[in-house]
């Protein structure tokens, strides 16, 4: 039975089209959205195709041993670049001794492949390109699958790309008269013209994995600009009223109660006066990480400003609240906040609470208002102390 045969022009075409399409898409859809240094690189990566690509295109015109280096220089160095803008993608310092190593091995094999005949040359060269290939391939299933779909599918491609290059290193070994006198043909037989056409469909498939994932990247880190506080790392103003507005639509709704603990640093302004604004912001970071020892995941901790911090405290009871405000000022008693010359400096917090029961219907600017309230009887107090507002204060 004769198989099909593939017009080559029109696969030229093809790839000549597909790889220039993306390296247009890239440019447009991410150089002003996009870090101009993932931009770059994957435009790197698409123009070393595009150029592979048009050497092809040029196969007649050129002699066969420098379309043959030259065709696989570019290629390996596309291939370099794509393992070195996926590693970046992945936040992966590359180990440039093993990743250049492996480069200089499939140059070498290259160099070696031309006194080959065609077919093993092929063979050879694209075995060498899947071998350089594989440890990205893994190393992306391993580290980015759990990160995001975008970078799942770049998974995926990349696992298309190596399948692809091993089927057609196995076709050129089973098929050598299929690979002889690439030049002169103009219908290529189907399994070398089909495995060219998935290889850049799989290229092209790693090519906007790449760019949903570096604007879903992009997005994420939007989007923590947004609601974490730059300073402590915890949640800002912004974020603490969406928490508390979802909270009390559920509490009226019938949720379970719902506690908010208000927390203001005593002292705070006479510790930047005498010690500097850079003890101060340490201060603010030594209090954060001693509330995140000792709050449950469910408890939503956020910077409202200055030295202030709000606490939303799902099914917690106004003794409840009150246990947690007394393990936060005792943490702040036993360990105080290092200082540059070696010494201590304890930290005391005033510290308001409210608490609302199943049902209350309430705005979180009452809920903020009424904390605050507890929290100046507790400045009023002596200071290192906590208070609880009732619901009824509402």
């Amino acid at each position: 039975m004769d198989w099909p045969a593939i017009h080559v022009p029109t696969l030229t075409l093809a790839m000549v089209g597909g790889f220039g399409l993306m390296v247009l898409q890239i440019a447009l859809s991410g150089w002003c959205s996009l870090p101009r240094r993932e931009t770059l690189s994957w435009i790197g990566v698409c123009a070393a195709l595009l150029a592979s690509a048009a050497l092809f295109a040029l196969r007649r015109q050129l002699p066969e041993w420098l379309l043959v280096l030259a065709s696989n220089a570019i290629l390996g160095l596309g291939l370099l670049a794509m393992v070195w803008t996926v590693l970046q993608l992945l936040d992966i310092a590359p180990r440039w001794r093993v990743v250049v190593g492996a480069f200089v091995l499939y140059a070498a094999v290259v160099l070696l492949s031309l006194g080959l005949p065609q077919s093993k040359r092929i063979a050879l060269t694209t075995a060498a390109a899947a071998s350089f290939l594989l440890p990205l391939v893994v190393t992306v299933l391993r580290r980015g699958w759990g990160v995001g779909s975008a970078l799942r599918s770049i998974g995926l491609a990349l696992v298309a790309l190596e399948l692809v290059l091993c089927w057609r290193a196995l076709d050129a070994l089973m098929f050598p008269q299929d690979y002889q006198n690439l030049a002169g043909q103009l219908f290529a037989p189907l399994g070398q013209g089909l495995s060219m056409l998935l290889l850049m469909l799989a290229v092209l498939g790693v090519g906007f994995g790449y760019v949903l994932a570096a604007h879903e990247r992009a997005h994420k880190e939007l989007h923590r600009l947004a609601t974490r506080d730059p300073l402590t790392g915890c949640r800002n103003r912004r974020r603490l009223d969406q928490i508390m507005s979802a909270e009390l639509a559920r509490l009226h709704r019938g949720g379970s109660v719902l506690s908010f603990m208000l927390i203001d640093l005593d002292d705070f302004k006479a510790l930047n006066d005498q010690l500097g604004h850079g003890v101060g912001d340490a201060a603010l970071r030594h209090v954060v990480k001693l509330l995140r020892q000792r709050l449950r995941t469910t408890d939503k901790l956020a910077r409202m400003g200055g030295e202030e911090f709000g606490v939303v405290l799902p099914s917690t009871d106004a003794a409840g609240a009150l246990q947690v405000a007394a393990q936060v000022r005792r943490a702040l008693h036993e360990q105080p906040l290092p200082l540059p010359d070696g010494s201590t400096r304890k930290l005391t917090a005033s510290i308001g609470i409210v608490t609302l029961p199943s049902g209350t219907q309430a705005n979180r600017h009452a809920v903020y208002e009424a904390a605050d309230k507890a929290m100046y009887e507790a400045k009023r107090g002596g200071k290192d102390g906590a208070r609880a507002s009732g619901w009824m204060d509402l």
